[in-house]
């Protein structure tokens, strides 16, 4: 049997009236939905701003690091939200233990939770000391640049046999030390330079003006500091010159031992002696005898004196004559 259908069928609006009106209530609704949408938009759109400009998800501003202590430094990331790396480098001007800078850099705009690498210095690198010894002045002040060194702007100078004028003598540190080329110092480290004025004049062989005129004109002064025979430089040159500081720089004051010619002999008492052993003795005094006695009679006849008389201070190699008499 067939069903009867009990379900009534929405009344369709069949009047004009009817349609004005369902369509006014269409054009009423539509302007609400629009403004529930742009106010969800407009929320969001805020939400979204303050999250990523003053929020969480906001980028943070990397900080200056640079000097601090690494405690501190790390403590200053993890305030703005940052992981902290850390790196060591050495470095002459900033301090063991304390930041050189990171990575990103200070002001760099980051995300939050990305990582910052700080590097840490360990201080400065030690290196060894050039040689310089005989380099030319400028070379030896680019030699310890080039390694990290500071050069004083002026050297010392000093008299030097073994280097010529104007050239290294030595590197010095702040302490004095004179450094070889086994020794290390920290980079950074000033040193200081030695440059040669050549070596010392000679002056032995001259008189003493003669010296004191040499020696003054490198700046040097000179002192007697005793007199000596010498069978070989004449009386009243100089024998000898030591330094008396050792090194020794301009100012400096040379001390010279003067000649006083060879040394006088006292003649020997021969009297009694045949002449040929008188002969004998005065040779070995480092005088030349003579004598008119002839050489048949020199070791029979006695000596009976000389001239110069015995006693009497002679030159060495001055002549000694010898006489003798043959007694009845």
């Amino acid at each position: 049997p067939r069903g009867t259908v009990s379900a009534a069928l929405p009344q369709l609006a069949t009047t004009p009236a009817d349609l004005l009106r369902a369509s006014l209530r269409r054009r009423t609704r539509r302007p609400a939905v629009a403004s529930v949408l742009s106010l969800l938009l407009v929320a969001a759109a805020g939400a979204l701003g303050w999250f990523t400009g003053i929020g969480p998800g906001a980028p943070r501003t990397v900080p200056r690091v640079a000097s601090m202590a690494v405690a501190a430094a790390v403590r200053a990331l993890h305030e703005l939200g940052l992981e902290a790396t850390q790196r060591t480098s050495d470095s002459v001007t900033v301090p063991q233990g304390k930041v050189i800078g990171s990575d990103p850099a200070a002001g760099a705009r980051v995300m939050r939770g990305e990582r910052v690498k700080i590097t840490v210095s360990t201080g400065p690198r030690t290196v060894r000391v050039p040689v310089v010894r005989g380099s030319a002045l400028s070379t030896a002040e680019a030699a310890l640049q080039q390694v990290g060194f500071e050069v004083d702007g002026t050297h010392d100078e000093l008299f030097d046999d073994a280097v010529g004028a104007g050239s290294v003598i030595q590197a010095s540190d702040a302490a004095g030390t004179v450094l070889t080329a086994t020794d290390h110092r920290p980079q950074g480290t000033r040193l200081r330079l030695t440059v040669s004025l050549g070596a010392v004049p000679k002056v032995t062989g001259k008189s003493l003006a003669g010296a004191r005129e040499a020696l003054g004109a490198v700046g040097l002064q000179v002192a007697q500091t005793g007199a000596d025979y010498s069978d070989t430089v004449p009386e009243g040159a100089i024998i000898s010159q030591s330094d008396q500081q050792s090194p020794m720089g301009r100012g400096g004051t040379v001390n010279v031992v003067v000649s006083r010619g060879p040394q006088p002999v006292a003649v020997p008492d021969v009297s009694g002696k045949t002449v040929a052993d008188a002969m004998s003795a005065l040779k070995a005094a480092g005088l030349t005898p003579a004598t008119n006695v002839p050489g048949a009679l020199q070791s029979v006849l006695p000596a009976t004196s000389t001239n110069p008389a015995a006693g009497t201070q002679v030159a060495k190699g001055a002549t000694v004559t010898i006489s003798a008499f043959l007694s009845y």
